[in-house]
């Protein structure tokens, strides 16, 4: 009697934590980029997207074939069970650096949300755990639910992570030779971004910058000098010989938030001296250069008025 008043708690705990909570957290930074705007952008590409959507879509499978305690059906549970807790623990480690401001406002209910991929962890190794206890019902056990398949498993996540992560590392460690002292050190830089470098992560860096991304391994590259925005134009235009302000804005700047990808709201250096992106609605309506100075002649200089330069904007309002 005491099993089976237990199991519906556990069962509903599971569901709670693996499955509902991340995809509330999921749902939530995605349509506000809360995260991204404070602190870091945790899913900064559709990859990482991808990834993370992966988390509680598995874990309901898994839940699912824990009510059926159906030991000949446990392949696929313990595989992508495995793949469950690599992405947890990678994103664990992610929220880490943030974890004792979560736990202060969990009361508030936002720690919640970076709470998520602990959540999410202790959730897949209970089921881990319980998907063991039902293998050992009916031996032999599936060799994903063996230790080996979990390694097998972990690999494999790690494997996926590093691929995704691999263009903004290179792209980090060449960023870090380009702002080098040495001039023979940029030039390397220069030379590896131009060969491996990605282009939007690059143009991403030009931005302001609200925190660290999930690029974990790059992150020891900004423990010694971190690449600043100002530098990172430097470097955009000498490896794309392109201003980066010429290029369209990546969907995710200035600390994660959306930028539009054709036009802009606001300029940040109107008034400055150099002309940024074009503001949105506003076009060139008219423009016209008049020259004067002084022409000789027999009596003297003949003076005509000095040259001014009209130029007229209009906006969408305007018309």
């Amino acid at each position: 009697m005491e099993e089976q008043n237990y199991r519906p708690k556990s069962h509903g705990y599971l569901l709670f934590a693996g499955v509902i909570m991340p995809a509330i957290s999921i749902t939530v930074e995605a349509s506000t980029h809360f995260c991204a705007g404070i602190f870091f952008d945790p899913i900064p590409t559709t990859w990482h997207l991808l990834l993370v959507i992966f988390v509680p879509l598995a874990q309901l499978q898994v839940w699912f074939a824990l009510r059926r305690e159906r030991p000949d059906q446990l392949r696929l549970a313990g595989f992508i069970n495995a793949i469950v807790i690599g992405i947890s623990i990678f994103y664990s480690i992610v929220y880490l650096s943030i974890l004792p401001l979560a736990l202060v406002t969990v009361l508030i209910g936002l720690g919640f949300l970076p709470l998520a991929p602990y959540f999410s962890l202790v959730a897949a190794l209970m089921m881990r755990h319980k998907l063991n206890q039902i293998a050992a019902i009916a031996p032999p056990k599936t060799f994903t639910i063996k230790k080996r398949g979990l390694v097998v498993g972990l690999g494999v996540t790690l494997v996926l992570v590093g691929i995704i992560e691999l263009p903004a590392t290179l792209t980090r460690i060449g960023m870090q030779k380009a702002a080098s002292d040495s001039p023979q050190t940029r030039a390397e830089g220069i030379r590896f971004l131009r060969t491996f470098g990605n282009k939007d992560a690059l143009l991403r860096s030009c931005y302001k910058q609200s925190g660290l991304a999930t690029d974990l391994f790059g992150y020891a590259f900004l423990l010694g000098k971190p690449v600043t925005p100002a530098e990172a134009q430097k470097i955009y235009y000498r490896v794309t010989g392109e201003t980066f302000d010429s290029s369209l804005p990546p969907e995710r700047a200035g600390g994660g938030r959306l930028v539009p990808q054709d036009t802009v709201d606001f300029d940040a250096d109107q008034g400055g001296r150099r002309i940024k992106r074009k503001l949105k609605g506003l076009s060139l309506a008219n423009s016209k250069l008049e020259a004067s100075g002084c022409v000789p002649s027999l009596h003297g200089c003949s003076h005509v008025p000095h040259g001014t330069r009209h130029t007229e904007f209009r906006s969408m309002d305007d018309r």
